[in-house]
């Protein structure tokens, strides 16, 4: 149980042997530990093995292994022998296995220490086709090497990052020499045949090239996107960099001059087939012309970047932005955002305009939306109809949003539960070191954002599905800062209907207040139905998250009783076998223990049946029926009563036609039904 700075080691057992200590050591060490968490990764064993004679020759493997929150294999091999002040190393054999990605030598890889000199000679790393090949000396006058990188597969990489579904593979070679009379580096890098899994093969692969060189104090870099019609950019940077070998660092004089541009033109919609997403489509055109210069410590950005014609429609949302254009206009020290224009595709619109500039303690600036009936949804959850104005300011230290947001109408539809009969998967938790929680990790804190809006709803938003159909209305403030928003005031229902159990209530009480985070809404609804000279009501109250339903009546009732006179009008004393089942079902249903399908249903599936139906007035009345063929229907009633067949079929002879015969107590009856869907 040994914990260290940022990781954990469970259990560790270390075993040497030494003999002749003094004159000349020699002996073996073994080192087990287990349990160690580090770095967010689980290591479940490592084991390091040596032997040997410390004045001469050690030789020693070290291997590891571990599953979270990813499979992870070290196997390595190596000889370190000592002649005088030197020391040499020899790594015989050497892999890192990540999630079935292996990063292994190519060869012996040598290593030398010698009087402040480190060298690596047979640099030769391999995964899977892909290969680095290199040298590399650091002394104290400086620094040199060269590296070589073939047909490494942009895949691989990324999965070994964690990253999915990339594809393509890196070229190319970078050399560097701070020890010569005339400090000289270069980097030549090609990418190529870039895609993401699930591109069309019809489209040719993006390719990059890059090309950089480091001389008399300063880097220059120029890349460039190749082989996609309708696209192009060019990518130019120049800056001062300086390379110190003592100790080994790099530095950005803030005096010294920078320049760039960035200049390029292109397709939306085929930039947007190359990327990984599904729901969202593009169109139009971007143009840029960007420009920079100054020096490190004030750089002065500038040029202009336009996008016209442009349409951008989102398939989760349905928000559509249609004959979208925009500008964007920089001089140095102030960017200016010209035009921005956009409508929905059906009537609204939105416009926007702002700046940012450069000021004393560093950039800030101001943006202004406004929205015009815009349609801010429109997909299977409702469509949302809204006029707004948003005012966006911003500093170096922080940011701030507020204005106004009208819903001019809406309709929302809530959706089904999922069926109740699915169980959920068991799920295990493999990123959490050992068994013992520990907290996120934090990162850097982003600048704080506050929030100022108030919303409006001033009536036709409607609410309906799963038995309910209402109207709303009401006023929310929000408040707080978009990582924990703080909602404050209600929304009322100006009418509406709940359909419970088969009968229809009407609601004359619904209330969701707000008064802090938006899942500590709270609920109060009432709704009342008049059965047989009683007044049923339901009432809903608690937090949105857990809700409680209430079943009453006036004058009071017990539950049952109050779920008999609903459902059949009677009292409980009165139903038949069949109608008690179901009262049953009902009251666990509303007890919130029902379990997915009835009594009844489940009954039905069972027997394999398409239809069962328990009814009757005096006594129970059980109807069965199943299609035969797809166009026949065969049902059958063991108790027909009156005006009921023991034994009918229906068939469908036109689209619209059906003819339904019976055989009952009382004879055998035939009827054509006609039916005309408008």
């Amino acid at each position: 149980d040994l914990a260290m700075a940022g990781g954990r080691v469970r259990t560790a057992t270390i075993k040497t042997t030494i003999d002749d200590p003094l004159a000349a050591p020699r002996g073996t060490l073994a080192v087990l530990a287990r349990g160690i968490s580090a770095g967010g990764q689980a290591v479940d064993e490592v084991k390091l093995d040596a032997t040997g004679d410390l004045a001469r020759e050690i030789r020693a493997t070290l291997s590891a292994r571990g599953q979270r929150p990813r499979p992870l294999a070290v196997d390595l091999a190596a000889t370190i022998g000592r002649a005088r002040d030197a020391v040499h190393a020899t790594v015989t054999r050497g892999s890192v296995t990540v999630d079935r990605q292996t990063l292994a030598l190519g060869g012996p890889l040598k290593v030398g220490f010698d009087r402040g000199v480190v060298s690596a000679d047979g640099i030769d790393l391999r995964l899977e086709r892909g290969r680095l090949t290199g040298r590399a000396r650091y002394a104290p006058d400086g620094l040199a090497g060269e590296l070589a990188i073939e047909r490494l597969s942009i895949a691989e990489l990324g999965r070994l990052a964690g990253i999915r579904g990339m594809q393509g593979q890196i070229d190319g070679e970078a050399r560097i020499d701070t020890a010569a009379r005339q400090p000289t580096g270069s980097l030549a890098l090609r990418a190529s045949g870039i895609r993401w899994r699930g591109t069309p093969r019809n489209l040719p692969p993006l390719a990059i090239v890059a090309d950089g060189r480091w001389q008399d104090g300063r880097a220059s870099l120029t890349a460039a996107l190749r082989d996609v019609p309708d696209a192009a950019l060019t990518v130019e940077a120049s800056v001062p960099l300086v390379l110190a070998a003592r100790p080994a660092g790099f530095s950005l004089p803030p005096d010294g001059a920078i320049s760039g541009r960035a200049d390029g033109n292109v397709d939306l919609a085929r930039i947007r087939t190359y990327l990984p997403t599904e729901t969202l489509t593009m169109a139009g055109r971007l143009d840029a012309a960007l420009r920079l210069d100054g020096t490190v410590a004030a750089p002065r950005p500038g040029g202009r970047a336009s996008l016209t014609g442009a349409r951008i429609e989102d398939g989760t949302t349905g928000i559509v932005l249609a004959d979208l254009r925009a500008a964007v206009v920089g001089d140095g020290s102030r960017f200016q955002l010209e035009n921005l224009s956009a409508t929905d595709g059906a009537g609204g619109g939105v416009r926007g305009s702002g700046f940012a500039e450069r000021r004393g303690d560093g950039w800030g600036g101001e943006a202004t939306v406004t929205a015009e009936r815009f349609r801010v949804l429109a997909n299977d959850l409702g469509r949302a109809v809204a006029t707004a104005r948003i005012e966006a300011r911003s500093t170096a230290t922080g940011a701030r949003i507020a204005g106004n947001v009208r819903i001019d109408q809406g309709d929302i539809t809530l959706p089904q539960p999922a069926p109740s009969g699915l169980k959920p998967l068991p799920v295990v938790e493999v990123n959490r070191p050992g068994q013992e929680d520990s907290p996120p990790a934090t990162g850097a804190a982003a600048l704080p954002v506050t929030l100022a809006v108030d919303v409006s709803l001033p009536g036709r938003l409607f609410v309906r599905g799963r038995g309910l159909d209402s109207e709303w209305r009401g006023d929310l403030r929000v408040r707080g800062t978009i990582d924990a928003p703080q909602i404050q005031g209600s929304i009322q229902t100006v009418r509406g209907r709940y359909d419970l159990l088969g009968r229809r209530f009407t609601v004359e009480r619904g209330v969701i207040a707000f008064d802090g985070a938006p899942t500590e809404a709270r609920l109060d609804l009432l709704a009342t139905a008049t059965a047989n000279q009683l007044r049923a009501t339901v009432t809903v109250a608690g937090s949105a998250l857990q809700p409680t339903l209430t079943l009453g009546s006036d004058p009071p009732l017990p539950q049952d009783e109050v779920l008999a006179q609903v459902l059949f009008g009677r009292s409980t004393t009165q139903i038949t076998p069949g109608q008690a089942v179901q009262l049953a079902q009902a009251a666990a249903e509303l007890a919130g223990i029902g379990g997915g399908s009835g009594l009844v249903d489940r009954v039905r599936q069972t027997l394999g049946l398409d239809a069962l139906d328990i009814g009757g007035a005096d006594g129970t009345s059980v109807t069965l029926g199943r299609y035969i063929t797809d166009d026949v229907f065969v049902k059958v009633n063991p108790n027909p009563g009156e005006n009921a067949s023991a034994v009918g079929v229906e068939i469908q002879v036109l689209p619209n036609v059906t003819v339904d015969a019976g055989v009952g107590g009382d004879g055998t009856s035939i009827g054509i039904k006609y039916r005309l869907d408008y």
